[in-house]
């Protein structure tokens, strides 16, 4: 919660100094959206609380909260250098633990935070053809990341036991992911 005022309060910032010509406004702006978009070193707060949710916050959480600062930052700051090392360091940072994670949910939570490394990198290459990659990209993980943690809540909701129809979504979410042809593919392809 904090941090999510901290972030609040520099936008405000930025968006005032912004009206008198100052020229750090774009620094708070930057620094605003990118705690909201989970970059490290506060990326821990999207941990707990897309972990922390209820199956059906962490849907919405994975759905909204970090796309729109995304969408902010391919915006206003495409081709900023500082972004593609900070989104190449945040994707591989991020895979790291699912590798170790037990529980559905985090793993998921931690795979966003990945996903949403590559988008940064991609805004910070700036080209035409990443800011297309990026835009399909976040839209394509609106769309799977909803579906596994609707896959991870329904796990959860029944003891681990996969309720019928289930195996559907979970295959097309996966699918969705990898796929050639498929958003999640063509927007890192891209």
């Amino acid at each position: 919660l904090l941090l999510q005022v901290l972030a609040g309060a520099l936008l405000l910032v930025g968006i005032a100094l912004d009206s008198n010509g100052t020229v750090t406004a774009g620094a708070f702006v930057l620094l605003a959206l990118l705690i909201k978009a989970a970059a490290p070193p506060v990326h821990g707060w999207l941990i707990h609380a897309y972990g922390a949710a209820s199956p059906t916050g962490s849907l919405f959480l994975s759905a909204f909260a970090t796309k729109v600062a995304v969408i902010a930052l391919a915006r206003l700051f495409p081709g900023e250098p500082a972004l593609i090392w900070l989104g190449l360091f945040m994707a591989v940072m991020a895979a790291i633990p699912t590798l170790f994670e037990s529980d559905w949910r985090r793993l998921l939570t931690w795979a966003v935070v990945s996903q949403l490394g590559v988008m940064i990198a991609g805004i910070g290459l700036g080209t035409p053809e990443a800011l297309d990659g990026v835009r399909l990209l976040a839209i394509g993980h609106v769309i799977y990341a909803t579906l596994l943690f609707l896959v991870a809540g329904a796990l959860e909701a029944r003891g681990g036991r996969a309720p019928a129809g289930l195996r559907p979504l979970a295959l097309l979410a996966a699918l969705t992911i990898g796929l050639p042809g498929l958003a999640g593919y063509v927007g890192k392809a891209v």
